[in-house]
């Protein structure tokens, strides 16, 4: 049934013969109103930066209990949920409510988390021994670089350091020296 209310049965059937024959049910039954589930959820464009997402419920007043369901695997209960998560990307979070009645309804809606990769590039390092700012590369919030390639020359040009590893350094040395 599409809607909510009281309806009455009425069954009718007719014999290979011709003879038509058809029944009330007494009581009818009634189908009660399913809950309608929705919710928000902030910041609008989470990312590592943000990495905590705050879901609220926006459903209808008739809700009683809230199931979350995260495509990365957890759950929650209640009219909220926060979570944190660990890595860039698109998530399908959804929302089963129900009410007194038994009946439910649920929505998903997805959440992209974004890379927003934050590179600091040092201008100098000391490979001198101290352990203090001994090696030179990338650094801050590199998780999630995909694709790099560091390359560093000297002053004639040649290469003197290689790699495509966002957490290779270089020490300082050429040639092992």
């Amino acid at each position: 049934f599409n809607s909510a209310g009281s309806y009455t049965v009425k069954v009718s059937a007719l014999s290979d013969q011709g003879c038509l024959d058809s029944i009330t049910l007494n009581p009818s039954f009634t189908v009660n109103p399913s809950p309608t589930a929705d919710f928000i959820f902030a910041p609008d464009e989470p990312s590592m930066l943000t990495t905590e997402v705050v879901f609220t419920d926006q459903s209808s007043a008739d809700a009683t209990s809230w199931l979350w369901r995260l495509s990365d695997g957890n759950t929650f209960n209640g009219n909220s949920a926060s979570h944190i998560f660990q890595d860039s990307g698109s998530y399908a979070i959804e929302l089963v409510v129900e009410n007194g009645n038994g009946c439910r309804d649920s929505v998903t809606k997805y959440v992209y988390v974004s890379a927003e990769l934050f590179v600091h590039i040092p201008t100098s390092f000391t490979p001198d021994g101290d352990g203090l700012n001994e090696t030179w590369g990338l650094s801050g919030l590199t998780q999630g670089v995909s694709n790099m390639t560091l390359q560093i020359f000297n002053k004639w040009g040649e290469l003197i350091f290689e790699s495509d590893d966002v957490n290779k350094r270089w020490d300082g040395t050429y040639k092992d020296k």
